[in-house]
């Protein structure tokens, strides 16, 4: 299916490429994700809300109080999926490719 990064079903999308909700099933790049800077998105039908799976380049996930938030990378969360919700100074998670080493995350 055209844009689409993971199916529901067999003809129907759930999460789109590139930021965007999917509608009905397709994705048709009219409704763009809600929380800034996520790449990845879907709606979640029983809790009534969209959530943010993987932010853009640039951009670490870290889970506010009720919902994911993409914030800027930095020094010490450089090269970070996800970041420590305890202490936003301290990668939890490193993207791909990407290890932990000496407090940071690195090739």
């Amino acid at each position: 299916m055209k844009d689409c990064y993971e199916l529901e079903t067999a003809n129907d999308c759930a999460i789109c490429d590139d930021g965007y909700l999917p509608e009905n099933g397709k994705c048709t790049q009219k409704s763009k994700c809600v929380t800034e800077n996520c790449q990845l998105c879907y709606f979640d039908k029983i809790l009534n809300y969209e959530n943010c799976v993987l932010c853009s380049p640039g951009f670490a996930a870290l889970l506010g109080k009720d919902k994911m938030m993409c914030m800027p990378e930095n020094e010490t969360v450089k090269n970070c999926l996800y970041v420590d919700t305890s202490n936003e100074k301290k990668c939890s998670t490193c993207d791909l490719n990407f290890y932990w080493s000496n407090g940071k995350c690195v090739r």
